[in-house]
């Protein structure tokens, strides 16, 4: 068993999977757990990229480091949200959600 854990809003809602489930299956229980729009436009952000193929498994998509842990961290920013792939940076340090600033 693997966990998926979406940050929204400063909001952590953890999504449990298994490791051949596609992340659209994931991202669609996320949606319907935090009560997310089908129609809203979202963006994911994952190891420092933002998007990646959702027709892919949870196992396909998890860098080398979450497979081992059989764990992932997904951001989701809103349609609100300016995202722009300069704007996101992979951190080794926390990163407040609100602020961007180092906690």
């Amino acid at each position: 068993m693997a966990e998926v854990e979406f940050i929204y809003n400063g909001v952590k809602t953890i999504i449990q999977c298994k490791i051949n489930d596609k992340m659209k299956d994931i991202c669609q229980k996320f949606k319907e757990k935090a009560k997310i729009n089908n129609n809203m436009n979202i963006f994911c952000s994952y190891d420092g990229k933002v998007g990646f193929n959702d027709e892919l498994t949870f196992e396909e998509v998890a860098n080398r480091e979450d497979k081992r842990r059989n764990k992932m961290n997904i951001f989701i920013y809103d349609n609100q949200t300016v995202i722009n792939n300069k704007d996101i940076v992979k951190s080794k340090n926390i990163i407040c959600p609100e602020c961007k600033e180092n906690i």
